[in-house]
């Protein structure tokens, strides 16, 4: 509004300008002097209504430039805040996923000081991780830390176990074997111990679910202070706890000899 009034009264101005004779003498040349008080009155208004509309412009382009990086802080922070968003909703999709826990197979050789039978063997190794051993994973994202543990409620079960004395081409196999001395060969064997159900939990028992690649997964294995007692009972002589894979998560090394 305040610039079109603007325009208004500068063409008003021209036009009195043009039709009024603002000059004492007509013939002689224009000057501050030779201009009526009509005519200095008229160039005095052009040049603060002039005046004005430069300043105003000038106001309203610092407005629009101020109003544009406003825009742009907004854009910005709404683009993060969807990311944020989405980051979110797809932890939760992965927290759902495995709410019942992560599968994983833990690995290694256990070496015992005779020569078991199958079933003594078998047995050993479905209590291993019961009343021997314990395995201890600790991991944290943004949202803080989670730990979980190899214990009853993972539900190890033995999923194979080998004799190492006969191992002749599988990779794997043949390093665990390289650790061996041949004359325990005959009593050691390599096992893989799955479990269904391996919780990695925070203090609100909220499951854990991997936000990036970067977030550092640290496990670790100790021996119950019983651990006598069970090695009496079983024959075992020693236990290499090689390493721990995770569904999802993937494949963590150990390489803990008890």
């Amino acid at each position: 509004m305040i610039e079109l009034i603007i325009e208004v009264l500068t063409l008003a101005l021209a036009l009195g300008g043009l039709l009024l004779q603002t000059r004492h003498d007509p013939g002689a040349p224009p000057s501050w002097r030779n201009l009526s008080k009509g005519g200095r009155l008229i160039l005095m208004l052009l040049v603060v209504a002039t005046s004005f509309k430069i300043f105003k412009t000038q106001q309203d382009n610092n407005a629009q430039e101020i109003a544009a990086e406003k825009r742009a802080e907004e854009m910005d922070g709404l683009k993060v805040s969807n990311a944020n968003l989405l980051s979110t909703n797809q932890h939760l999709i992965k927290v759902m996923s495995v709410a019942s826990g992560y599968s994983a197979l833990l690995s290694g050789v256990v070496i015992f000081e005779g020569v078991p039978n199958g079933h003594g063997v078998e047995e050993a190794l479905r209590n291993l991780f019961l009343k021997y051993a314990e395995i201890e994973i600790t991991a944290s994202n943004r949202l803080g830390t989670y730990q979980g543990r190899v214990d009853y409620g993972a539900h190890p079960e033995v999923r194979r176990y080998l004799n190492l004395q006969h191992i002749q081409s599988d990779p794997v196999l043949l390093r665990l074997q390289s650790r061996i001395p041949e004359q325990k060969r005959p009593s050691a064997f390599f096992f893989e111990i799955r479990c269904a159900n391996l919780k990695i939990l925070n203090q609100d028992k909220i499951q854990y679910a991997r936000f990036d690649e970067d977030e550092p997964l640290r496990v670790s294995a100790r021996v119950f202070d019983w651990w006598r007692d069970f090695r009496s009972l079983y024959g075992v002589h020693t236990l290499y706890i090689d390493k721990l894979m995770i569904e999802e998560l993937g494949e963590v090394n150990i390489k803990e000899t008890f």
